[in-house]
C-alpha cells in the first residue's frame, strides 16, 4: 500500500475545522490516521499529483481514488458583482476575517454553522440566512442546542425563513419564503 496525497499535508478540507472553534477536535482524527499509516509503515507521498503516468510506473494491482471533498459552487445569484459570492472554503481561508459576511446556509447542515461561528470569532459581523424554518435545520436535535448556543454566544445574527435573491449596489437582497417580504 502507498498513499499519495496532492498537498502538503494529509487532511483535505477537514483541516479548515482549525479555525472552527471546539470543532477543530476532529483535527485529532486526522493525526490519529496519520499516525496510524506511520505505525503500519505505509509510505506516504505528499505534495504529489497522481497522473497517468505515475499509475504507470507503479504497476499497482488496485488503485482506490478517493478524491476528497470539494466545495460545491455557491448556488446563489452573482448579481452585479458588488459583493464578492465566495465558498466556505475562500471564507474560512483568514482572507475575509473582520468584513461584514452573510453566511447562505441552503443545506441546514454543520458547515454553514461552523462558518458562522469561525468568521464571528474572527472579529466578522455574521448574519447567517437559511430558506429553512430554523438555522441548523438538519444538524439534528442530539447537537442542534450546542450549535445555536455557540452561534449567539459569537454574536451571529440568525435569519430563517429567507432566501437570497440577489446582489445589487452592495447588499444582498432577500426575499421571506412565505410572505414574500423582500430584504
Amino acid at each position: 500500500v502507498e498513499l499519495y496525497e496532492r498537498d502538503a499535508v494529509p487532511g483535505g478540507r477537514l483541516r479548515l475545522l482549525r479555525r472552527c472553534g471546539r470543532s477543530a477536535e476532529l483535527l485529532g482524527s486526522i493525526e490519529h490516521l496519520v499516525g496510524e499509516l506511520g505505525r503500519l509503515e505505509v509510505p506516504v507521498q505528499t505534495d504529489t499529483v497522481v497522473d497517468a503516468e505515475l499509475l504507470r510506473a507503479s504497476e499497482a494491482d488496485v488503485v482506490v481514488l478517493a478524491t476528497g471533498a470539494r466545495p460545491p459552487e455557491p448556488p446563489l445569484p452573482r448579481g452585479d458583482g458588488s459583493v464578492p459570492v465566495i465558498t466556505v472554503d475562500e471564507a474560512l481561508s483568514g482572507r475575509y476575517d473582520g468584513a461584514r459576511v452573510v453566511v447562505v446556509d441552503h443545506r441546514g447542515m454543520e458547515e454553514g454553522a461552523l462558518t458562522a461561528e469561525a468568521l464571528a470569532l474572527a472579529g466578522s459581523p455574521v448574519t447567517i440566512a437559511t430558506p429553512m424554518a430554523t438555522v441548523g435545520a438538519n444538524i439534528g436535535f442530539t447537537r442542534i442546542r450546542e450549535h445555536l448556543l455557540r452561534l449567539y454566544g459569537a454574536g451571529v445574527e440568525m435569519v430563517a425563513s429567507t432566501q437570497t435573491i440577489g446582489i445589487e449596489d452592495g447588499r444582498v437582497i432577500t426575499r421571506h419564503v412565505h410572505s414574500h417580504v423582500r430584504g
